[in-house]
């Protein structure tokens, strides 16, 4: 069984829950730490995955038009992206908190 060695604000990179591979069960980590208060002028680094790990970002319109969601999400959030990275099945964000009121949740 896996352990999970260090506390992290993001779940990062895991299988599903109760996925099993070759006798191994590995088990959906807690994507939220416990009482940890998400507001204010924090950065995080979020992935995003496809269903089924389904190629979806291979077609550009789709990203583009989801660049600009992003962005103007984002602002009306109040949240900068730093950097963004697409993957043919997932894509990787870093984004902070542009002020005190600027809530994760």
């Amino acid at each position: 069984m896996v352990q999970e060695r260090f506390q992290t604000v993001g779940q990062g990179f895991s299988l599903a829950k109760n996925r099993t591979m070759k006798n191994l069960v590995i088990y959906k980590k807690r994507i939220r730490l416990k009482n940890y208060d998400y507001s204010g002028c924090n950065r995080y680094f979020i992935t995003i995955c496809t269903h089924n790990k389904r190629p979806i970002f291979k077609d550009d319109s789709l990203v583009t038009w989801l660049v600009n969601s992003l962005k103007e999400k984002s602002e009306s959030f109040g949240f900068k992206i730093w950097t963004y990275c697409f993957m043919p099945d997932h894509l990787h964000l870093l984004i902070e908190g542009k002020d005190f009121d600027s809530d994760m949740k």
